[in-house]
């Protein structure tokens, strides 16, 4: 499915097995590892994202760890969630950014339940974040959010949510009869999405300097994200951490951005990101998609300890911003904010 445009690398088959199996990846490897052009990025700050909080049966958790970015016209919204391995569930904040990106951006912050009630709901990881406008069957006009949660295999993994941070329908994720665990969403086109799964990177036995990230076409059936072609998008072992991404129709380029705060190659700084542009024209199942460029933004240590891109989205003109997990020099307080990026 998808759009025309310029070809991935095909690999017949069984992807997975056939590149364990028969050591392709070595073929492919030199192709895919071969550097794109990169670009340098320079951030200028929009919004500082404070910590929310959320209170619940006389327990007060903060939300504090940043999640997915989405600009809706001249609005934004974008996520804080506490950490669910502190307290195993993840309570989260969903902050609305009315007049995005202008002197009268008024931020109202609200906690994430279900319709109709006031008490949190355990979100597990919120790992990201999609909009899609459902023509004429929408419940509510302006369109739903699509947050997934990284929980287990098994459990609910995308939460529909409304612009009031109401949730409004959840979906378990399956390929066929195989449960998938959802880890990042982007709206592709229609009624099909793209999303990236938890656990399933595949390592190059012959450049051990190489990973390839899984992503799936999906679409709403009932109560699932059915998973449809999988392709994969090359990255390094310094920049092993995957976060949200973004599908800009536009260019039809896929965004993934990639972070090298727990690399296993060399000193991790945790102030190193890029953001791998993919073109994807014709999405085919069991293709590799060379990048088209790199988009690198190192922080110094002067201005942060910790800068971690955690959400991406591109406005109505092509402006691109990112929601990021900030914490300042010296390593005691989270300045997190929404950075526009230029130069890319």
């Amino acid at each position: 499915m998808g759009k025309l445009g310029l070809p991935g690398i095909a690999l017949p088959g069984n992807v997975a097995g056939l590149l364990i199996a028969v050591g392709l990846m070595a073929v492919f490897g030199v192709a895919i590892a071969a550097n794109p052009p990169i670009t340098t990025a320079n951030r200028t700050l929009i919004l500082r994202v404070q910590d929310g909080s959320v209170s619940h049966n006389g327990v007060t958790r903060p939300t504090f760890s940043m999640g997915g970015l989405v600009i809706v016209g001249a609005d934004a919204y974008v996520t804080k969630n506490d950490v669910p391995d502190d307290n195993g569930t993840g309570w989260a904040t969903f902050y609305h950014i009315d007049n995005f990106n202008t002197p009268s951006a008024v931020v109202a912050p609200r906690t994430i339940r279900m319709k109709g009630s006031t008490a949190p709901v355990d979100m597990g990881h919120v790992n990201g974040m999609a909009y899609y406008r459902w023509p004429g069957t929408d419940p509510l006009e302006v369109g739903s959010f699509y947050i997934p949660m990284l929980k287990a295999v098994g459990d609910h993994q995308i939460a529909q949510v409304n612009n009031q941070g109401e949730i409004t329908a959840f979906f378990k994720a399956r390929q066929g009869a195989v449960e998938k665990k959802i880890a990042s969403i982007a709206h592709y086109g229609g009624g099909i999405f793209i999303v990236g799964t938890g656990g399933e990177n595949i390592a190059d036995p012959s450049d051990a300097n190489q990973i390839l990230k899984p992503y799936y076409t999906a679409i709403i059936d009932g109560d699932w994200f059915e998973l449809g072609d999988m392709f994969y998008v090359p990255t390094t072992k310094q920049f092993n951490i995957g976060q949200d991404i973004h599908y800009e129709p536009a260019d039809d380029e896929l965004l993934v951005p990639v972070w090298d705060g727990k690399n296993t190659v060399g000193t991790a700084t945790g102030r190193k990101n890029r953001i791998i542009v993919v073109k994807l024209g014709n999405i085919q199942d069991g293709r590799v998609y060379a990048p088209r460029r790199w988009i690198d933004l190192t922080v110094p240590a002067s201005d942060a300890s910790k800068f971690e891109i955690e959400g991406l989205s591109r406005d109505a003109g092509g402006k691109l911003f990112v929601a990021s997990n900030i914490t300042n020099p010296a390593g005691t307080a989270n300045i997190d904010g929404i950075h526009k990026l230029t130069g890319q």
